[in-house]
């Protein structure tokens, strides 16, 4: 009776926590399949703001960090501060996210922004989150415009 009580109580244990934390550490669909993405405008002067527009679909709603920067045509790479995105606020026009600035003393002509997404979509995302790497988006650096 004791062997068949333990046994209950290891199942129970199973079922309750290893379980979910399972199904939740194998889920590692991005909550966002990105397509095209796009800088407005296209053309940024040095310390001028820009934003970056990203065509795709939602597929989940969890929110995340997004790591952002620039490549200039030295091939320098220049960080640009972190974005929260949640993907709630998609729109028919894409996904806005937050404006940045262009770097002072940033090398002008051909660029590229470079981002990585951190997602965290459930309690084991906190520890090892969904990464991606987003398409690079080319655009130019326009001085003395």
């Amino acid at each position: 009776m004791r062997d068949r009580a333990c046994t209950m109580v290891v199942a129970a244990f199973c079922v309750i926590c290893v379980a979910p934390v399972t199904y939740w550490a194998s889920d590692r669909e991005p909550p966002f399949v990105r397509g095209t993405g796009y800088i407005i405008p296209q053309a940024v002067s040095p310390e001028g703001e820009f934003e970056v527009h990203w065509e795709g679909k939602r597929v989940k709603d969890c929110g995340g960090v997004v790591h952002r920067f620039i490549r200039d045509s030295k091939g320098d790479l220049w960080a640009l501060p972190s974005s929260t995105v949640r993907y709630s606020k998609i729109t028919e026009n894409g996904v806005p996210l937050n404006s940045a600035k262009i770097p002072r003393g940033i090398a002008c002509g051909p660029a590229e922004y470079v981002a990585d997404a951190l997602h965290v979509c459930n309690i084991t995302h906190r520890i090892w989150p969904i990464r991606v790497n987003t398409p690079t988006i080319k655009f130019t650096i326009a001085c003395g415009e």
